[in-house]
């Protein structure tokens, strides 16, 4: 849990992030780490933050926020909501929310994704201590066992550094180096 910390305060190296082999995740983080991966049918806030409460994991995952809903009017309204009970619920452990991006970005002749880019409303940029995006700068190599690159931008970290990290992806093995 200390590494957990340490990543949610700006505080680790970006070597001590990569190598990470996806498919074999897991097995490499130590075992006394608590998991919790949010079911999509159940898609109500309060009952994730109930079982948070229960659980008490050390990191939760929600995948995605688009597919969570609450009894309001509109879907940014939603959004802000659920994002609001979510950035509450992060005192009880880290929250990863995947979040889908607006259109916007396909009609800009520069395709890196912004923080305005995030979809259904800015209560997302807002609410979050970090916000990072998957980038890939050309489809090259993006099919097949060839590697090609991809880069982590850190978007926002309220307690740190913000900047690219520069990788390839190795779609065959799950593997960015």
């Amino acid at each position: 849990a200390g590494r957990l910390v340490k990543f949610r305060q700006g505080h680790i190296a970006k070597a001590a992030l990569f190598p990470l082999r996806m498919t074999a995740a897991r097995q490499r983080i130590d075992a006394r780490i608590q998991f919790f991966f949010y079911p999509i049918e159940e898609s109500n806030p309060y009952s994730f933050i109930a079982k948070l409460e229960l659980l008490r994991p050390d990191i939760a995952f929600v995948d995605h926020i688009g597919l969570m809903t609450t009894k309001s009017s509109s879907k940014n309204e939603e959004v802000s909501i659920i994002s609001r009970l979510l950035k509450k619920a992060s005192s009880i452990c880290p929250i990863s929310v995947l979040c889908q991006m607006n259109r916007n970005i396909e009609y800009r002749s520069e395709k890196t994704p912004t923080l305005a880019d995030l979809r259904d409303s800015g209560s997302l940029e807002q609410d979050a201590d970090i916000v990072t995006f998957l980038y890939r700068p050309s489809d090259t190599g993006a099919s097949g066992k060839r590697p090609y690159d991809i880069y982590l931008d850190v978007a926002k970290q309220r307690n740190g550094s913000i900047g690219r990290i520069e990788m390839k992806f190795l779609p065959s093995i799950g593997l960015f180096i």
